[in-house]
């Protein structure tokens, strides 16, 4: 009796665990370190083929900019970037939560992106 409690509760703290880990969200400051300005950014969870709607809605994010992304769900994510030019670039598995709060788009890190 006391060895199924114990496994009921163990069963119980691991979903409990999961379903909290799957729950989270975070504020994410993505900041535009490259030598482009973001006309567009469009992000969709790693693994799907939706594109989610454009968080620069009225604006562009210039170098040096920033955007806060506010009550993002802790995924893995695909990110479409593109420029004043329409030249679009695809960041996959891009991990936005973080402990530093903060994703930096890099000149480096455009290099290695896939053009659409």
């Amino acid at each position: 009796m006391k060895s199924t409690f114990l496994f009921v509760l163990l069963v119980g703290w691991v979903l409990g665990g999961t379903l909290q880990a799957q729950d989270a969200r975070a504020t994410v400051t993505l900041i535009n370190d490259s030598s482009w300005d973001v006309k567009h950014l469009y992000l969709r969870e790693a693994g799907t083929t939706a594109w989610g709607p454009d968080q620069l809605t009225d604006t562009e994010m210039e170098t040096g900019g920033s955007l806060k992304l506010k009550d993002l769900p802790c995924h893995t994510y695909d990110i479409k970037l593109v420029d004043d030019g329409g030249k679009t670039c695809t960041l996959t598995q891009a991990t936005l939560c973080t402990s530093a709060g903060s994703w930096r788009i890099t000149n480096k890190l455009l290099d290695g992106c896939k053009s659409d």
